[in-house]
């Protein structure tokens, strides 16, 4: 787990699911909003990877492994690092980063109970008007 940043007692938990995808950046965009908001929020990236297909943004000549979801980690912390300096915010925002290798929602779940999450973002993924409102 990649980190920016030490949790205070107040911290207010959030988990967002990323995976490099259009989706995915909204979420990257909407956890930054609300962090630079209220920065007593800690942002917990989460990608999930599935264990026989690497990202198609990260392509992987080798297996999906520990190294690969390292690397994942080292992409995703680069893009949220980039993301928090053009936000050109003075507000400090903490983050980490978790890669997983399996199923997607078992994973993101297993995250915000393990950090105590009080809100889950995640992306759409194609959905709109009614359909994203019912999932939101």
């Amino acid at each position: 787990m990649l980190c920016r940043s030490v949790m205070s007692p107040a911290s207010v938990h959030v988990v967002v699911g990323y995976d490099f995808s259009a989706a995915g950046r909204a979420t990257l965009y909407r956890a930054i909003g609300i962090a630079k908001r209220a920065p007593f929020h800690v942002l917990h990236f989460v990608c999930v990877v599935d264990p026989h297909t690497p990202l198609p943004q990260l392509p992987s000549t080798a297996r999906v492994d520990h190294t690969y979801a390292e690397r994942v980690q080292r992409a995703i912390s680069n893009e949220v690092e980039t993301e928090l300096d053009n936000a050109n915010s003075t507000a400090r925002v903490e983050f980490f980063v978790h890669a997983r290798i399996g199923k997607p929602a078992s994973e993101i779940l297993d995250v915000a109970r393990s950090v105590g999450a009080s809100l889950i973002i995640i992306g759409s993924h194609r959905l709109g008007g009614l359909k994203r409102f019912v999932l939101g």
